[in-house]
């Protein structure tokens, strides 16, 4: 199958290239120009195609004249006060819409589209979180890939068959985020966890990749949403207390009196992204990932081996 990806420079975008390569699909990935992730695979194959250009410009989708099966759309700006709010809907709606239009005139049909689960909010307000809970994102980032999500939706029909999936927050090669931060706090022993019990919600990004794959093999585009996240939440002292092991580190626990008053301070000081650190590791979020294992098939992973086979191997090298 001939598949466009966006995003592939990024954590998830480097698994899923790798993957999608993997399982012989021939893959054409849009790259920003000069990028500088040093990962991206070489062109040893004649399976692989870069196009350095910019996904959200429609003289560049324009000048594309290759055909696609699918397009796997996994780029975005991300997380919390990296651009202001133009930037966001340019990139992340606007974008999108430029894609699905791109899609429509070349008749491409099937339409993979990356979301995040925070569509629901930072903390959900429900746990498990459902994927038909009402929207309430928080901030520029996932306000805009609601909106995304939104165009996706309308866009489906006989000629584009779609499908949404919102992952929580991944881990694995390449990445650079939650779970390596938390890692380096640990080992610096300058991390602090609120005393009481918080659950989160993390994703192999194994998992993700070999969903998305699955999803293109067996041609599963139904124009529905899902939540994909580990099979289930871990207690984040757990997951501390397994790393500390690893690492040789130490934590803290303060009451989550102080988390709240860091939460408003950062919040009335404008650093959206401290705040953002501040409630994922002060309060519980978990996501109900059943309808994507009943409806699609998804077998989760444990969250806790997954970690503890990682550190393992580190410790190792």
């Amino acid at each position: 199958m001939n598949v466009l990806i966006t995003g592939a420079s990024g954590f998830i975008g480097l698994n899923l290239l790798r993957g999608l390569l993997n399982v012989g699909h021939r893959v054409t990935a849009i790259v920003r120009p000069n990028s500088p992730n040093k990962n991206l695979p070489p062109l040893a194959s004649n399976r692989l195609q870069y196009l350095f250009g910019l996904f959200y410009d429609k003289a560049f989708l324009d000048a594309i004249e290759k055909n696609f099966d699918a397009i796997i759309h996994a780029a975005a700006i991300r997380g919390a006060g990296r651009g202001n709010e133009r930037a966001y809907d340019s990139v992340n709606v606007e974008g999108t819409k430029a894609l699905i239009d791109f899609a429509k005139r070349k008749q491409i049909q099937r339409f993979l589209y990356l979301s995040t689960v925070g569509v629901l909010g930072t903390i959900p307000k429900n746990l498990p979180a459902k994927a038909d809970d009402p929207p309430a994102p928080d901030g520029a980032y996932h306000r805009t890939k609601w909106e995304a999500e939104k165009l996706v939706l309308e866009s489906t029909g006989e000629d584009l068959r779609t499908l949404i999936l919102r992952p929580t927050i991944t881990y694995g090669p390449y990445d650079n985020g939650f779970v390596p931060k938390l890692i380096r706090f640990i080992e610096t022993k300058k991390l602090i966890l609120p005393k009481n019990d918080v659950k989160i919600h993390l994703l192999a990004v194994q998992s993700l990749v070999r969903l998305m794959t699955q999803v293109l093999a067996l041609d599963y585009f139904n124009g529905r949403i899902y939540q994909i996240a580990d099979a289930h939440p871990v207690d984040l002292h757990r997951l501390a207390d397994l790393i500390k092991k690893y690492k040789n580190g130490r934590y803290y626990r303060l009451s989550p009196y102080y988390f709240k008053i860091g939460a408003n301070l950062f919040s009335f000081l404008g650093r959206a992204d401290l705040k953002t650190s501040v409630l994922l590791l002060s309060q519980s979020w978990y996501y109900d990932i059943e309808p994507l294992k009943k409806e699609l098939f998804y077998e989760p992973l444990d969250t806790l081996t997954e970690i503890e086979e990682m550190l393992s191997d580190s410790s190792r090298k």
